[in-house]
């Protein structure tokens, strides 16, 4: 006879099944697709590397933009991310300030797109007003694409200035366009890495978004690993230890004795004449202070030698101390 199962039974079993489901969903949630057609050429080493560079540019942009439109504001980088050039056309609203600047040591271009909320915010408050945004967007005039291109160009030079620590460059911009379609840069199957910062303008914020295509952003990052290399060559080599510890023995730092201190009033302080005594804070019979370049590094008992003050070093004051 067929045994037949009860509703307990049935239940475990449909729970079970259950929880088998949940954990193939949350191992299928953890693969990652690739395209093989078009496989990633940034490294996360280099993507790690932008990110370092573009978190200073971010808060130079922020010290600039604080004191130039003398408003709060507000610059943070988001996402450092690779994908298609013609990924980031899709992304791009119209109408856009679209700023194109060259890179001194590649052949090719970059791009820098500023949200409209955010231009015609600034330009409101660059021309004396409260920074709002428009309530309808509309193309740029001839007046306001001239500051918009003043701001750009401050901005490339915040982003060579952030570059300095890694590599020497110059970054000079070509143009302004509002809309990307009249933009020919690279071919729409292009790799790029795109570098998104949030902006605060007061209550106003809104996004700028930065193209790196890898063609143009190669030679920069392989002048970079190659510094990064030669430094780490460097600190390896024992006799540059050796060149580096014989300059530093020969380096002088000041060196000062504290003997004591003492509080004294205004009034006492007017009356001192010639003859008068101040008590300090020290015993005759103890150790004082000595600093190295302002450094307390020894104690030690003040005295004379060869008809010159001098102070004997008792005891060695180490870090842990």
């Amino acid at each position: 006879m067929q045994e037949i199962l009860t509703q307990k039974e049935i239940d475990m079993i449909l729970n079970s099944l259950n929880d088998n489901g949940s954990n193939i969903v949350s191992n299928e949630n953890k693969i990652k697709t690739y395209d093989f057609k078009r496989p990633n050429k940034f490294s996360r080493e280099h993507l790690r590397t932008l990110r370092n560079i573009f978190e200073i540019f971010a808060q130079n942009f922020t010290n600039y933009l604080t004191a130039r439109l003398r408003f709060l504001a507000s610059v943070e980088l988001l996402s450092v991310q690779e994908f298609s050039y013609e990924e980031f056309c899709n992304s791009i609203i119209y109408p856009s300030s679209i700023a194109i600047a060259s890179i001194d040591i590649s052949n090719g271009d970059i791009l820098l797109e500023m949200q409209p909320v955010l231009s015609f915010s600034i330009i409101d408050r660059l021309l004396g007003g409260k920074g709002q945004p428009l309530e309808k967007i509309r193309e740029f005039t001839e007046i306001e694409l001239p500051i918009l291109e003043k701001v750009f160009i401050k901005m490339f030079f915040l982003m060579k200035e952030a570059f300095k620590n890694f590599v020497d460059l110059n970054i000079k911009m070509k143009k302004i366009e509002s809309n990307l379609s009249y933009v020919r840069v690279l071919s729409s199957s292009e790799n790029v890495a795109i570098l998104t910062f949030k902006t605060y303008i007061g209550n106003v914020n809104g996004l700028l978004n930065l193209c790196l295509p890898y063609v143009t952003i190669k030679p920069v990052l392989q002048a970079i690993d190659e510094k990064m290399n030669a430094e780490m060559q460097k600190e390896k080599d024992p006799e540059l230890f050796k060149k580096i510890e014989k300059k530093i023995q020969n380096v002088s730092v000041p060196v000062k004795a504290l003997l004591g201190k003492a509080n004294i009033t205004i009034e006492k302080f007017l009356s001192l004449k010639e003859g008068d005594i101040i008590v300090l804070d020290a015993n005759t019979d103890g150790n004082i202070d000595v600093f190295v370049a302002d450094l307390l590094k020894f104690k030690g008992t003040p005295g004379f030698k060869k008809n010159r003050i001098a102070v004997k070093i008792n005891e060695v004051i180490r870090e842990t101390d």
